[in-house]
């Protein structure tokens, strides 16, 4: 309706022209409106539908809008414009404050300010369009709610060019409503990211020395749909280190070299990153002298502001350590020996051609229980050995049969075989030990010996325990929860004599695994068969292990065979052999592919005479097995905890029914503490895998030098099986060796024991007066003592101490393996068997003895004590200790953002942490799922701010309402901390064969 006295043109009834735009489509239709009367001066136009429309078509006399839209009239009269506008469901929008992009399926709330209380909530549309409809008066405000991938309010204030409109009540000011339709502002939104910016810092090396280059790489990304603009990165490098000129690059090409600020820190400027990028930045760094030793830190931040907010973003702090040591090479503190156990043929005490030579398997034992057996070529090598006297031991009983070690210097003490070795800083040493006896029985037994290794040792496998930790890709040899590193390549005197004995003896051993006969033909046969209708390699009532069988049958030769199974006659195309024989008027075929039902099959031979008529039937029974439906672990329960002796461990596929099955496949093979004497085919996978053939195979297990029940089992496509088997102590055992050393002042008043202050720097001994010894052998009968002690043990040695081997350079010309019994961190090992059943003092593993237990997943080691007792049906563990680490758990409950959340982070130990996601029930409280998070992937800690920090927002409930939160499980360190006892135990009780009840 149209009210205008300019309009009212002629005393008649006039028309003039009505134009209609909608501001959000953009449609503009043309209507004419027609005077109500004469000079009334009101026009009034038709009815203007209103249309939701896509495409908007211009005039079509129908106006295209959509909810919160604007309907704009003009009219133009006698130079007078008229304008009036028509609001269509008046609402507001969300959108993003930086795209102008319209923010769908997010939750506003209004709330009355006076109260507090919520008084409504809408849900945007896909066009971000919300309208609460008619308000009574009052003070409120808008709030978003449940939008973890958005902030509000945004933080910022202009948005020019958006056509938007936008007050303070769109960034969660309060305002006054007049009452009737809500339509105060439009609400912008800023994207949330848990980590806008990030930053990783990786070094080429961990571990270098004086003077060496190690080139950092820092890989920072921008996750923000915006650039990140003054990008630059604050480098703090370690103290004694500096930058290379000219080696930054920047993904691969020549970059500026940064800044240096006063304290030495580099500030590298890398200009604006753009949107979700990644990019690379490496430099060179070098350790001067002036570097400290031990672990040197560098750390980095990644700084910027976020394009078109200005809002600063930083990463959190990204850590290469780098170790300096300078230990393990021409400069060491530790010393070397090296040497050969050789054939001393001539008596000189000194190695010579290929007539005396090397003698492989034998070992040598020290007074720390480290261990060494030699090489194929006789030759030995010990590294990493403390700068003090040591003493060695040949054990004799790895020696050839009929031989003994001969006394060659003064340091032998008038006894072959036991030696005094007194090692100084960084010495290489050479220790030969000259075996006599040169008999043709003994080099025979060397040669017997050299030809063992040659087939049975792989290259470099016996070194694995000298190999470091972290480059380890199959099972580390070193069981570390046993305080033991096994030895597993010695020899015993006699071995290959008595072997040959053997072999005389009984020249065709029975193998474990039966061997499948080897089928003559039908053409060969034939000759000894008679006329009698029948089989010729089956027998009635016999159990095969393969359904698919070949079935020879004979009969006389003019008659015309059929064979049936179970009732079904095979046709002639299954012959795959036909065989006559003249002189004795029989013949003989052989049906191939023939096959078998499940359980008991019958197998009728039916012989017909030309005219048709049944002249011979012959019929039996054969058992034939399903398909594999699982597997069978065949081993001794009971085995000597002797490397040398192998042990075999038969592996079969049976059906339902428990029959072999003839299949074949890959399966896994897993011990706790014995090792697989097998090739691992795929070694990248966890366990052991080998592959098994014809459904049955024969595995060596080499047990651990440590008494204990072992459980072994293997999986695969056909199943899973387990078996018990118990290690008992090996009393054959005997090893003594030790060394008390000082030094005297011999003459003036009375001789006395020097001073420590006048001991030579190349020596290691700190007091007047040291001893070490180790001990293993039988006490008692049946019971089995380990022993170490060491008057001055390094108080830095670290727990279950490993050999060690990439510290030192591997050139030393020979392949020994290497071993370690008793380890400790403290002064005293000692551990007492008798069975299964042992007591135990030095560094022990704080964990669940079965596989069914947890205690909070609590995995710890520890200096302390530990005992354990075992029969047939019960198994009691004990163990205490003293330490002052400790372990710490937060949780925090879910806030439906990605972080960051605060932690207390003091004294944390890097790398012990363990994120979990739980969900609780509402009700009781009890832990509903646990999931872990992946640090790097799932989330960030950043222990400088004492913060965490998630890749995903974490939810406040689940869908069934019941809490979510975070639990965070690390081990701290705080300085000057008390020790404290660690202390506990098991008891596991089995009921039935397949049922154990268990308490810890």
């Amino acid at each position: 309706r149209l009210t205008s006295g300019a309009c009212n043109a002629s005393q008649e009834i006039d028309e003039t022209v009505v134009t209609v735009r909608s501001k959000l489509t953009g449609d503009i239709e043309v209507f004419a409106a027609i005077e109500t009367g004469k000079n009334t001066g009101e026009f009034v136009t038709p009815a203007i539908p209103l249309v939701r429309m896509d495409v908007p078509v211009s005039g079509d006399h129908v106006v295209a809008t959509k909810d919160g839209g604007t309907i704009i009239a003009t009219s133009d009269c006698a130079r007078v414009a008229l304008h009036d506008e028509l609001l269509i469901n008046p609402g507001n929008f969300l959108f993003n404050s930086l795209t102008n992009v319209p923010v769908a399926e997010t939750t506003i709330a209004m709330i009355d300010v006076a109260s507090g209380q919520e008084i409504a909530r809408r849900t945007t549309d896909a066009r971000g369009f919300f309208a609460f409809g008619n308000v009574d008066t009052g003070e409120y405000k808008y709030t978003v709610i449940n939008a973890p991938a958005w902030e509000f309010p945004s933080v910022r204030t202009g948005f020019p060019g958006f056509g938007r409109r936008v007050n303070t009540a769109g960034f969660g000011e309060s305002f006054q409503h007049p009452g009737g339709v809500m339509n105060q502002s439009d609400i912008p939104v800023d994207p949330h990211y848990g980590a806008p910016v990030s930053l990783e810092k990786r070094s080429d090396f961990k571990r270098v020395t004086t003077g060496e280059f190690v080139t950092y790489t820092l890989k920072l990304t921008n996750n923000m749909q915006q650039a990140l603009v003054n990008a630059e990165v604050l480098d703090t490098p370690p103290f004694g280190s500096s930058l290379v000129p000219g080696s930054v690059s920047l993904d691969g090409e020549i970059w500026a070299d940064p800044v240096v600020s006063d304290n030495g820190d580099l500030v590298f400027d890398l200009d604006d990153i753009t949107l979700l990028s990644a990019h690379e930045v490496t430099y060179v760094m070098q350790f001067t002298a002036a570097a400290r030793e031990g672990p040197n830190e560098n750390t980095a931040v990644l700084t910027g502001n976020q394009a078109g907010t200005g809002v600063s973003r930083q990463s959190p702090h990204a850590l290469a350590t780098v170790r300096l040591d300078n230990a393990g090479g021409v400069f060491a503190r530790n010393g070397t020996v090296i040497g050969t156990v050789f054939m001393d043929c001539d008596g000189n005490g000194i190695p010579g051609d290929h007539r005396e030579p090397g003698i492989p398997g034998v070992r040598i034992v020290t007074q720390s229980g480290l261990s060494v057996v030699t090489d194929i070529n006789g030759k030995y090598s010990l590294f990493g050995l403390r700068p003090v006297t040591h003493a060695f031991q040949v054990q004799d009983d790895t020696l050839p049969d009929a031989t003994q070690v001969m006394v060659t210097r003064t340091n032998d003490l008038m006894h072959g075989g036991s030696r005094l070795v007194p090692l100084r800083k960084g010495e290489l040493r050479t220790e030969n030990f000259a075996v006599r006896a040169c008999t043709s029985a003994s080099l025979g037994e060397v040669a017997d010996r050299r030809e063992h290794y040659k087939k049975t040792q792989r290259p470099n496998s016996l070194v694995a325990a000298d190999l470091p930790i972290i480059e380890q890709n199959s099972p580390v040899r070193s069981a570390r929860n046993e305080s033991v590193i096994a030895t597993t390549t010695q020899l015993r005197s006699g071995s290959f004599s008595t072997e040959q004995e053997q072999r005389r003896s009984d020249p065709s051993p029975a193998s474990d695994v039966d061997q499948a006969p080897i089928l003559e033909s039908l053409e060969d046969l034939i000759k000894s068969f008679d006329a009698t209708p029948g089989f010729v390699d089956l027998v009635d009532g016999q159990t095969v292990q393969k359904h698919i069988q070949s079935v020879r049958v004979k009969a006389k030769a003019d008659l015309s065979l059929e064979l049936m199974v179970n009732g079904r006659v095979l046709g002639t195309d299954r012959i795959g052999e036909r065989t006559k024989w003249q002189k004795t008027g029989v013949q003989a075929l052989d049906f191939v592919a023939v096959k078998l039902a499940a359980g008991e099959n019958r197998l009728t031979l039916v012989g017909r005479d030309s005219f048709g008529i049944e002249r011979s039937r012959s019929e039996i029974r054969v058992v034939a097995p399903s398909k594999p439906a699982k597997m069978e672990i065949i081993a001794a329960p009971t085995a000597s905890a002797t490397p040398t002796d192998v042990v075999p461990v038969v592996v079969r596929v049976l059906d339902a029914r428990n029959r072999p099955v003839s299949a074949s496949g890959i399966v896994t093979l897993h011990a706790k503490l014995a090792l697989w004497d097998v090739t691992d085919i795929r070694s990248g996978t966890p366990g052991v895998q080998v592959y098994l053939d014809n459904g049955e195979a024969t595995f060596d297990l080499i047990p651990p030098q440590v008494a204990g029940n072992d459980i072994l089992s293997v999986s695969g496509s056909f199943g899973r099986a387990e078996a018990s088997i118990t290690f008992t102590p090996d009393l054959d055992q005997r090893v003594m060796v030790g060394v008390i050393e000082g030094a005297i002042a011999l003459g003036g008043e009375k001789s006395q024991l020097l001073d420590p202050e006048r001991f030579s720097s190349f020596e290691d001994t700190i007091t007047g007066l040291r001893g070490e010894v180790y001990l293993k052998g039988a006490i008692s009968g049946k019971t089995l003592l380990t022993l170490r002690y060491r008057s001055d043990q390094d108080t830095e040695a670290r727990l279950f101490r490993d050999i060690q081997g990439d510290e030192y350079y591997p050139v030393y010309g020979d392949n020994s393996e290497r071993g370690y019994d008793a380890q400790s961190s403290g002064n005293l090992y000692v551990k007492v068997e008798k069975g299964r059943s042992y007591i135990l003092y030095g560094d022990i593993a704080i964990e669940s003895e079965a596989t069914a237990l947890k205690l909070d997943g609590i995995r710890r080691v520890a200096q302390g004590a530990k005992a354990h007792w075992e029969n047939d049906k019960v198994s009691i563990t004990l163990f205490g200790a003293r330490t002052a680490l400790e372990q710490r758990v937060q949780e925090i409950s879910g806030r439906g953002v990605s972080g960051p959340y605060s932690l207390v982070l003091d004294g944390y130990v890097q790398g012990t942490e363990r994120v979990e996601i739980l969900v609780r029930d509402k009700e009781g409280g009890d832990v509903i799922t646990s999931s872990p998070l992946r640090r790097g992937t799932d989330y960030l800690l950043d222990f400088f701010r004492n913060s965490l920090t998630f890749d995903d927002p974490v939810r406040q409930f689940d869908a069934r309402g019941n809490p979510v939160s975070i639990r965070i499980t690390y081990e701290v360190d705080v300085e000057g901390a008390d020790r404290y006892w660690l202390y506990g135990g098991e008891i596991n009780v089995a009921v039935g064969e397949r049922t154990t009840i268990g308490a810890r």
